[in-house]
């Protein structure tokens, strides 16, 4: 049975790291259209440091959140 709660803490973490990319993705990159869009409102090219910033921005804390809340369930015995 802790097999199938070690399997449902992996998922459950790698939702929580998706989430946690999504939303610090989001958070960086939609300010930052609405700042740069009216450098260049026709050739699609607002919104792109915001892009560039967002991702590494999102992808380091989808890497920190995903191990850390697998910890944090291990440690309060989530699922168990």
């Amino acid at each position: 049975m802790a097999d199938m709660a070690t399997f449902i803490r992996a998922i459950f973490s790698v939702l929580v790291a998706l989430a946690a990319f999504v939303v610090s993705f989001l958070v960086i990159f939609v300010p930052m259209l609405f700042l740069d869009m009216h450098y260049a409102p026709h050739d699609g090219q607002g919104g792109m440091s915001g892009f560039f910033i967002g991702i590494p921005v999102a992808t380091i804390a989808s890497l920190l959140a995903g191990p850390l809340c697998y910890v944090h369930a291990k440690r309060k015995k989530w699922f168990a």
